[in-house]
């Protein structure tokens, strides 16, 4: 994953799946945490890149270490 590039972001708890599309703030390979953007809000925030173009979200019930979505 490229600096700049679109990814899908998944974050899941609760049984609910939530999807949206974020901007990578930093280069990162799987199992890397970077840093990601909203394009609307700007709202930064970090998840776990889990595959090409796709990074998983760490929800409050999530146990520590343990990402959702996409693994």
């Amino acid at each position: 994953m490229r600096r700049g590039e679109q990814v899908m972001a998944v974050a899941q708890g609760g049984g609910i799946t939530v999807r949206t599309y974020a901007v990578a703030r930093n280069d990162g390979l799987p199992g890397d945490l970077i840093e990601v953007e909203q394009p609307e809000s700007k709202e930064r925030y970090y998840a776990k890149v889990v595959g090409r173009g796709r990074v998983a979200v760490f929800t409050a019930g999530a146990p520590t270490g343990q990402p959702l979505a996409g693994e």
